[in-house]
């Protein structure tokens, strides 16, 4: 952990602070009917310290960075980049190609950094996902590296995901609406203020909802959103007649509401948050990078801004940005949230601007950290 600071360049004070909370750590472990015992902590990180997730992930990073750069490790290649690993805290998401040739050298690996670090993989929890894969080479898979071959959906950060974009919802959504309805109808013979009915939905409700609608960007049907609604707004009046309007039970607390969730709206934010996170640097969200990729010769926080006349006729690769910009093109009409000639709108495919008309006369080159088209 040490080297690794110093390599990342941590200002000196803060590296000397850190060395004094790791100066000879010791936690305690409180027994049944006995004292508690001290027990000196020789790896890994300090328990419940605020810091320790940010010196976790900095720990981790030269795992991440020679997966990446290491070439007999193959990945799923977008555009002109490289996708391999992903990580949250110590849970990874490999994407690789060419698994026979890929795995040996991960493993190898894996079992160099185990030796340094202390931080092993353990095999019998990870799983292989095969996609495109035919089966007797993921029966030689599991043959040769002992990895449990998953044929469900995989379970990722609480999301199943599978090959097919179309099983999403059904694997995501539905299980999880079926357990909110199942416990708004526990709750309904409860004695709770509509007050604390409703600071439950926000609470218990809204949160699980919320999670889905900022992880996975796809179309959800208006009739499941609008039932779920009338379940809730049920749910606050304890099936009476409600004593204070729907519009204003939504509005702010600050504005003289009660701030109740609108579910339609939440999804909408949730969406236009993705968007806006299209204008990010390069590099800072590889989400992001990779929706780019795969829009070349386009460019996503340009071509958005493009008149839908102008987009029509471009085939988009990734169903969750045509989705998405389906949302923009629906909400920015509705909220009137851009004028109809944006003073963002690109000399690219810009109608008003002939020479951008032209595609051939442009072509996408690499400059510093940012792609810049150049005519």
């Amino acid at each position: 952990m040490f080297h690794t600071l110093t390599h990342v360049g941590i200002p000196h004070s803060f590296y000397t602070a850190i060395t004094a909370l790791y100066d000879s750590p010791t936690a305690l472990l409180p027994l049944p009917g006995a004292c508690p015992r001290r027990i000196d902590i020789r790896n890994g990180t300090r328990q419940g310290c605020p810091l320790s997730p940010l010196l976790f992930a900095l720990c981790i990073e030269p795992l991440l960075s020679t997966i990446r750069h290491n070439s007999d490790i193959s990945g799923i290649t977008v555009g002109v980049n490289e996708y391999k690993v992903a990580a949250y805290a110590d849970d990874l998401f490999l994407t690789l190609s060419r698994p026979m040739r890929s795995l040996p050298y991960l493993f190898d690996l894996l079992d160099t950094f185990a030796s340094l670090s202390g931080f092993k993989i353990n095999k019998s929890k990870s799983t292989a996902f095969p996609i495109n894969l035919p089966a007797s080479s993921s029966d030689l898979l599991a043959l040769n590296f002992s990895l449990p071959i998953s044929s469900s959906p995989l379970t990722y950060l609480g999301l199943k995901l599978s090959p097919h974009l179309d099983q999403l919802y059904d694997l995501n959504y539905t299980p999880l609406l079926t357990q909110i309805k199942h416990d708004i109808d526990s709750w309904q013979e409860m004695s709770i203020s509509w007050l604390g009915r409703l600071n439950s939905i926000k609470m218990n409700v809204l949160p699980r909802l919320l999670y889905l609608f900022q992880s996975l960007p796809i179309p959800v049907p208006p009739n499941a959103l609008k039932d779920m609604q009338q379940r809730i707004d049920k749910f606050v009046w304890s099936g009476r007649r409600p004593r204070i309007a729907r519009r204003l039970m939504y509005i702010p607390k600050t504005s003289g509401g009660l701030a109740l969730p609108n579910l339609k709206l939440y999804l909408s934010a949730a969406l236009l948050t993705q968007i806006a996170e299209w204008h990010l640097p390069i590099a800072q969200k590889r989400w992001v990078d990779i929706e780019n990729d795969m829009m070349l010769p386009d460019l996503l926080p340009f071509f958005m801004w493009l008149p839908k006349s102008a987009r029509k006729d471009q085939h988009l690769r990734c169903p969750l940005v045509s989705h998405s910009l389906h949302t923009w093109d629906t909400l920015s009409r509705k909220f009137s949230l851009t004028a109809e000639i944006s003073p963002l709108l690109p000399l690219y495919r810009n109608p008003w601007f002939l020479p951008g008309m032209t595609p051939q006369d442009f072509t996408v080159y690499d400059q510093g950290t940012s792609p810049v088209l150049r005519t």
